[in-house]
């Protein structure tokens, strides 16, 4: 059985009118983009809109949002979108590091319920899976 491949060549070039769009940082795609994004927040923009769009900001991107990490070998591996990440960014460590940035102070003295010191939110109990092959 032979297998047709129908992409284009030099020969056969594509003729897919929107090509254009998948230069994402042109100027063409960008002021088209902007200018379907205008006309979308001109017919949906009002009081709803704006309604709507917080419920869920709220619901996926809260302050207290616990990472879900993966381990790979000897590294801790996790993806992380918030409002100052919006498209996300991969984070990477090991448990040592974690365990060192959330051990407490090491003095000489007792750690009494007076001199407890705060630790971070990033340093609650994590439950890390099993190394993955």
């Amino acid at each position: 059985m032979t297998a047709f491949d129908f992409r284009p060549t030099l020969n056969a070039p594509d003729d897919d009118p929107y090509l254009w769009l998948e230069d994402v940082e042109g100027e063409r795609a960008l002021d088209w983009a902007a200018s379907e994004s205008a006309r979308t927040l001109e017919h949906f923009g009002r009081t709803l809109f704006e309604r709507d769009r917080a419920a869920p900001t709220a619901i996926f991107d809260p302050p207290d949002k616990t990472p879900q990490i993966t381990r790979h070998g000897h590294y801790l591996y996790n993806f992380w979108q918030d409002a100052r990440n919006p498209r996300g960014l991969w984070r990477r460590t090991t448990l040592a590091a974690i365990r060192r940035s959330c051990s407490p102070p090491r003095s000489g003295r007792a750690i009494t319920r007076a001199t407890r010191v705060r630790r971070p939110q990033s340093c609650r109990p994590l439950v890390i899976p099993p190394t993955s092959k």
